[in-house]
């Protein structure tokens, strides 16, 4: 192993040791080169700031793993994986994603959002229709929000649900469960896409798509009618 990667894992070993006990906004770079006898001028050498080492581990724990060999067919199975290390790691990830959840929401919803363009696009090419690529990643930016916002909402209400519980669930919400006439899907959890940004509704109207939004008294769900 090179000097520079037992460098690195020390410094990620040490910020996870006190993230497990420490809210990740009071830790300091000089707690994290003391836990590891290291000096701060060696931490910046190879980090700019403790936001960058956080977005390192969740890079290698989380988001490679999750993203390597990534499909449609098997996106369920990967998300498991990633859910039963978060779970493994319960104090660890859920300190960061209440603390410092920037970087798990943009590595998330970018991967999640790649996911759905490639199925988009492969349902438009199937369907025979010319929807627009803009179009295509509208929709599928649409969905990646819905996933993005269920798992950040599942670890801050502690992770209650088993990672095969929650995997399952959205393995759900992505299963086509199209009624023929009409053309109806139902996804629950992706009103908080329209949370995240109230004017997708509007815009989804103008694009063909009638959005319902429903709220009961223990969950919110939004149904679709795609045009696809």
């Amino acid at each position: 192993m090179s000097v520079k990667k037992i460098t690195v894992t020390a410094l990620e070993t040490a910020l996870k040791d006190i993230m497990r006990q420490t809210p990740f906004e009071k830790i300091t770079v000089s707690d994290i080169t003391n836990r590891c006898q290291l000096n701060r001028q060696t931490f910046y050498y190879h980090f700019a700031d403790k936001y960058a080492l956080l977005g390192q581990i969740y890079k290698q724990e989380i988001f490679d793993p999750f993203t390597d060999g990534l499909t449609f067919e098997n996106w369920n199975t990967h998300l498991l994986q990633m859910f039963e290390t978060m779970a493994a790691d319960a104090a660890l990830y859920k300190n960061a994603v209440l603390h410092a959840d920037d970087e798990f929401r943009r590595f998330l919803f970018q991967s999640a959002a790649t996911l759905f363009r490639d199925a988009v696009a492969k349902l438009n090419l199937r369907s025979g229709l010319q929807v627009s690529e803009e179009e295509q990643h509208f929709i599928a930016d649409f969905f990646a929000y819905g996933i993005t916002g269920t798992v950040l909402d599942w670890v801050r209400g502690g992770m209650r649900k088993t990672p095969d519980q929650l995997a399952a669930q959205l393995r759900h919400l992505a299963a086509d469960k199209t009624e023929r006439t009409p053309a109806v899907q139902h996804r629950r959890g992706f009103v908080y896409a329209v949370k995240k940004e109230p004017a997708i509704a509007y815009r989804l109207l103008e694009r063909g798509l009638r959005i319902y939004l429903f709220r009961t008294a223990s969950d919110p769900f939004v149904i679709i009618s795609l045009i696809l």
